[in-house]
């Protein structure tokens, strides 16, 4: 006589049903989007007493984050390594000025940040004819040194960065700082010397975009992120974070 197969036991059926329960919130997690950009006040910095990120970039992701059915993963890193990262596929996205398009595919643009010169607050600049003879600080390498070197009767003093300039332009040994003018801002105040600060002449506006790394796993994300960000300009809140943060 063969033997009957035994039936599944009330017990059983619900330990199986506690394993389904368990295992419910791992199949539901939101897909992680890597998104990298460089340390550079107010758009983000790391808080040396609590490590927190902070910054308009760090609204801007958190806004996206409550948005969409995704999550992010925020790294900082030098400008220089942001595109190879993003060559490699290592990080997924990032929102900075438009990269070769060979390297990323573009989105929505989040806010445009204005470059330009800020002299002492004793000296008014009101046009590019301004800054003739003038000793403006600016970075080495930067993209604005090398729009500010085309101009032959310029004074360009080089500085490793914005800081320096900030103290010298303070002790009356240049006259005026070059570069990304909320930055210059944020850095002015947190050194104690924004007093010494005259009102900007901006010369550009940089456009920050979202874009992702052509060899990024997520480029499916791109569309609901777009569509996010157009609600977020739509309902006010871009323009808002851009007034808290002082672009």
């Amino acid at each position: 006589m063969s033997k009957s197969r035994p039936t599944p036991t009330f017990k059983g059926f619900w330990a199986f049903c506690l394993i389904l329960i368990a295992l419910a919130p791992l199949t539901q997690a939101s897909p992680t989007i890597k998104i990298i950009t460089i340390d550079a006040p107010p758009w983000v910095s790391r808080s040396l007493d609590t490590g927190e990120l902070h910054g308009a970039f760090v609204d801007v992701v958190n806004e996206l984050a409550n948005r969409t059915d995704y999550a992010f993963e925020i790294t900082l890193s030098p400008f220089a390594r942001v595109g190879r990262e993003l060559e490699l596929g290592v990080q997924d996205c990032t929102i900075l000025a438009p990269l070769p398009p060979s390297l990323t595919a573009m989105g929505e643009l989040i806010l445009e940040q204005p470059l330009g010169v800020i002299g002492h607050s004793s000296l008014a600049l009101t046009s590019n004819s301004d800054l003739a003879g003038k000793r403006i600080s600016v970075l080495r390498g930067a993209a604005l040194a090398t729009k500010l070197g085309a101009a032959t009767n310029l004074n360009m003093v080089f500085d490793k960065d914005y800081a320096t300039g900030l103290r010298k332009l303070a002790r009356g040994r240049v006259d005026a700082v070059a570069g990304a003018i909320p930055t210059l801002q944020y850095i002015a105040r947190a050194a104690g010397v924004e007093a010494y600060l005259g009102a900007p002449l901006v010369l550009a506006y940089i456009p920050l975009n979202f874009q992702c790394s052509k060899k990024s796993n997520h480029l499916d994300a791109m569309e609901p992120i777009n569509q996010a960000i157009k609600s977020m300009r739509d309902d006010g809140v871009i323009n808002d974070i851009k007034l808290r943060h002082g672009f």
